[in-house]
């Protein structure tokens, strides 16, 4: 696994994290890798807790 695919998942770990403690605001620029891989794992987590209940 490549530094990029490495750094992509962190994010969308910080993502899920905030989702489950209740924190909505993306600390990252719109636009950037980051930015989107952390809503990535937000709306994954948000999708799994949907499924969930």
């Amino acid at each position: 696994m490549g530094l990029h695919d490495e750094t992509a998942e962190r994010f969308e770990r910080e993502g899920r994290r905030a989702y489950r403690d209740g924190k909505a605001g993306n600390p990252y620029r719109a636009g950037t890798m980051a930015h989107n891989r952390w809503a990535k794992g937000f709306m994954d987590a948000r999708h799994e807790a949907g499924k969930a209940a």
